[in-house]
């Protein structure tokens, strides 16, 4: 996950439209998480190693925590992009998350079966979005 803390795309590291100031990076295979950490954006163009950063996972659902507290950031809104690479190198990307003053959490959770049937009636997804800290408006929801 990058986040721009200042807003402003000419400052830190352009991952994804993005000028990064923060990065948490989380390793895993398997539903468990092997390391997690955050990097700061040197004015160098590189990252520098921050901290620890809280990471859980289970088979479906990964949750990384960077604490704008702790990192020094002072903004109520920041930007941000999720990038997620499989073990064969494919990656996928979120669009970019503009903050706005209010956040929205969003939760999925598979419902498929083991094993699906072409052309059954299953239900193949529970979505969850829960906002927090003021409105906040969801203008297109891809799936």
């Amino acid at each position: 996950m990058f986040v721009d803390a200042d807003r402003n795309s000419s400052t830190g590291i352009p991952p994804g439209g993005l000028g990064a100031d923060f990065a948490v990076q989380v390793s895993g295979r398997q539903g468990r998480v092997l390391s997690s950490a955050s990097y700061r954006a040197g004015g160098d163009g590189n990252w520098s190693l921050a901290g620890a950063a809280a990471a859980a996972a289970d088979d479906r659902r990964l949750e990384a925590q960077l604490t704008l507290e702790k990192m020094g950031i002072t903004a109520t809104s920041v930007d941000a992009v999720m990038y997620a690479t499989d073990w064969l190198g494919a990656r996928d990307y979120t669009p970019e998350v503009r903050g706005r003053g209010g956040a929205l959490a969003a939760g999925a959770r598979s419902l498929a079966p083991p094993v699906a049937l072409r052309g059954s009636a299953w239900p193949m997804l529970a979505l969850t979005l829960t906002a927090a800290g003021g409105p906040v408006q969801v203008l297109s929801l891809r799936l």
